[in-house]
């Protein structure tokens, strides 16, 4: 990749393999339907209570900072639109276009996230700390939060192909395979635990 260009990929690259490792780990453990909710709650409900949040809040931080611009208030940023602006620098200027309109789309869908951002997340609001429920602020769905993620991943393997006609496949199997074990693990310590009540009560 030429000039700045690779640079600014390999650490985008991280970002965003990072990011798609904390949306696996989120949906292993909080999307699995109510039953593996409640064993959750079974086995440490605040633990799991301050694991769900400190997810989500990394996974909005991580596409904030994705599809923030190039430059804010002086200082450059490390996301898509500093990508773009260095393909142009080196005459790419189909690939920078591309790259702009796919991170417009994207930042449009993450408007709810850049409030939160801005207003919970990065800053403490004042109207929103001390009257949240009247400064409501619009929500994401699950569906729409996974295709945000989705639609990074695509954008960043089609710059990879562009430039090294090969793309990476961005599999958090290992990390999400971590919690599905955990999860398996809980259900044997609760099944035990059952087994051992029910051998009491025949006694």
């Amino acid at each position: 990749m030429p000039g700045r260009v690779g640079t600014l990929f390999h650490r985008l690259w991280q970002d965003v393999s990072w990011l798609v490792a904390t949306w696996e780990v989120f949906k292993e453990l909080f999307s699995r339907g109510p039953k593996q909710a409640e064993l959750l709650t079974w086995a440490a409900p605040d633990l799991f209570r301050l694991l769900d949040r400190l997810l989500v809040q990394d996974l909005f931080l991580a596409l904030s900072r994705l599809t923030d611009p190039a430059r804010d208030r002086g200082r450059d940023n490390v996301s898509l639109s500093a990508l773009a602006m260095e393909a142009d620098e080196v005459d790419d200027r189909k690939l920078a276009t591309e790259i702009k309109t796919t991170v417009k789309e994207i930042r449009a869908s993450c408007q709810p996230l850049l409030e939160r951002r801005n207003r919970v997340l990065a800053h403490s609001d004042l109207a929103t700390a001390l009257d949240p429920e009247k400064e409501l602020m619009p929500g994401i769905t699950f569906d729409e939060t996974d295709n945000l993620v989705q639609k990074v991943v695509a954008l960043l393997q089609s710059i990879e192909l562009h430039y090294c006609d090969s793309s990476t496949i961005y599999d958090a199997k290992l990390v999400s395979v971590d919690a599905e074990n955990l999860v398996a693990l809980l259900q044997l310590a609760r099944q035990g635990e059952e087994e051992s009540r029910c051998q009491g009560d025949s006694r």
